[in-house]
């Protein structure tokens, strides 16, 4: 059972392996799926011809439709970049940011040669960050799952998008690996949900997510039943 951990709690070695580990997905030589075909997933996913995939909240005809596979999507997506980082080194698990709590970049992830090295961009700005009683909205949501959803996609999940700026406001955000840290609380978010007497499953356990792979012989494409629980799926949050 793999352990994500609050970044926080991570040793200098743990930090030093999982940098490691991005450092050996980027550049042309990288096995697929390289750091670069996660971002150009992201971005597919936020493209106006992708509204099918249902992957974020998204404007049309003067009117935002929802992202019905948010959470699920970028479920499947995290525990694939998780995958993909444990084939370099097995040791390392994405460990989850609370931004809401810790309200500042984590001090490994700020480093300016680390950033030029990944071509990352930011614009940080604390003031943007959700406050705690919008979390506490989101943990104890009384509703629908889809409500709960639309809840934690807003104010929580956008806040720290537009915080950090830079990659993180647009749809190329996993450059930053601060997106990795920052769905993985989301998603611990949405696990203790699920946990808690409120929580409920999406409404479409049969619909498969989209696309179909992220390349050849790379398969992305699952039915929503299949990641519905992080135990089955091999992972918890501590």
């Amino acid at each position: 059972m793999g352990i994500r951990k609050n970044q926080k709690n991570l040793t200098a070695a743990e930090w030093k392996a999982l940098i490691a580990a991005i450092n050996a997905m980027h550049g042309p030589e990288a096995p697929a799926p390289a750091y670069r075909r996660f971002v150009s997933l992201h971005v597919e996913a936020m493209d106006m011809s992708h509204m099918d995939w249902s992957v974020h909240a998204m404007p049309m005809n003067g009117r935002w439709m929802p992202g019905k596979n948010f959470l699920t999507w970028h479920r499947r997506l995290l525990k694939l970049f998780e995958e993909r980082i444990q084939t370099i080194d097995p040791t390392v698990s994405i460990p989850y940011w609370d931004s809401i709590t810790d309200r500042g970049v984590p001090t490994a992830l700020a480093d300016s040669s680390l950033l030029a090295r990944w071509s990352v961009t930011r614009q940080w700005d604390a003031s943007k960050l959700a406050a705690a009683a919008d979390l506490l909205a989101v943990n104890t949501f009384p509703g629908t799952f889809s409500g709960f959803q639309t809840l934690l996609e807003g104010t929580v999940h956008g806040g720290t998008h537009n915080a950090v700026g830079g990659n993180m406001k647009g749809s190329s955000s996993p450059t930053d690996p601060l997106f990795w840290l920052h769905h993985a609380f989301i998603d611990k978010t949405w696990a203790d949900w699920q946990a808690s007497p409120n929580g409920k499953n999406p409404p479409t356990p049969s619909q498969v997510l989209k696309p179909v792979d992220m390349g050849v012989g790379i398969p992305f494409g699952v039915k929503v039943s299949s990641l519905l629980s992080i135990n089955t799926l091999g992972y918890s949050y501590v």
